[in-house]
């Protein structure tokens, strides 16, 4: 059998009564006793914003950043063998110092080095892609991963 109809009117007037009057009291349980929020509603409070995080999340992107250059400015021709591993391997390393200073500047809170961050992961993904689609056979361009002897 149905419950009846509830009176959405009465519920409303009752909650907007306890919202004036200060909000809900706090949760008790047997005997009365305060309980405490869980752990999941309760939020960690954001780290202080000191000179020393900052430098530490500055230090992690210009670092990556310096690695971005140089990664740009590669000396040495990597179309093949071992030159090639070293590329993509410093791609690579790229791509997981871009995410270390995502996480950490997402952390202490500070915006241009997780700009920072973003564009060095998307350089390191642009360079992977250049250099492993065409070696796979996806690319118009087909590359080798050994050299010819």
């Amino acid at each position: 059998m149905p419950d009846a109809p509830r009176d959405w009117d009465k519920e409303l007037a009752a909650i907007d009564k306890v919202i004036e009057k200060g909000g809900f009291p706090a949760p008790t349980g047997a005997g009365g006793v305060p309980v405490p929020a869980p752990a999941a509603a309760r939020q960690p409070a954001p780290p202080a914003g000191g000179a020393r995080e900052r430098f530490g999340a500055w230090g992690r992107a210009l670092l990556v950043a310096a690695l971005g250059v140089a990664l740009w400015r590669w000396p040495w021709r990597h179309t093949c063998g071992t030159a090639e591993y070293a590329f993509i391997g410093a791609a690579l390393l790229l791509a997981i110092g871009g995410g270390w200073v995502l996480l950490v500047s997402w952390r202490r809170r500070t915006g241009l080095p997780h700009l920072l961050g973003l564009l060095a992961l998307a350089w390191a993904a642009w360079l992977l892609t250049a250099e492993i689609l065409p070696r796979t056979g996806y690319a118009k361009d087909v590359k080798t991963w050994t050299c010819p002897n």
